[in-house]
């Protein structure tokens, strides 16, 4: 598990209107839902900040997100996925498995 505490993490639209958004964390990924009432998928953004230090939600052409929070650092980013179904966006995020590694090449030079 995370060391993160990831109850309580709120976001607000730029209106100061509260959205309903979770964030759940699993065993194999992390999970955030986030309530977007009538936004077409074709007006969100996701990304994700230099570093991988933020993930960011987007609408329309606003140049502040939506909503964000710490991107989780055992998350991997090149296999972030993004749906919306029913006015809902549901963004699941692979965890790295534990023990994984990653052999680094050493070569002279």
């Amino acid at each position: 598990m995370s060391a993160i505490n990831w109850s309580g993490i709120n976001c607000f639209l730029n209106s100061g209107s509260r959205l309903r958004s979770s964030f759940d964390e699993h065993a194999h990924d992390y999970v955030a839902h986030l309530d977007l009432p009538g936004v077409e998928p074709s007006d969100i953004s996701v990304r994700v900040t230099s570093y991988g230090a933020r993930l960011q939600i987007f609408v329309g052409e606003s140049e502040e997100p939506v909503w964000q929070f710490p991107f989780p650092v055992d998350a991997v980013v090149e296999a972030v996925t993004a749906r919306v179904r029913l006015g809902v966006l549901r963004i699941t995020l692979p965890r790295t498995p534990v023990g994984a590694h990653r052999n680094i090449p050493v070569i002279a030079g």
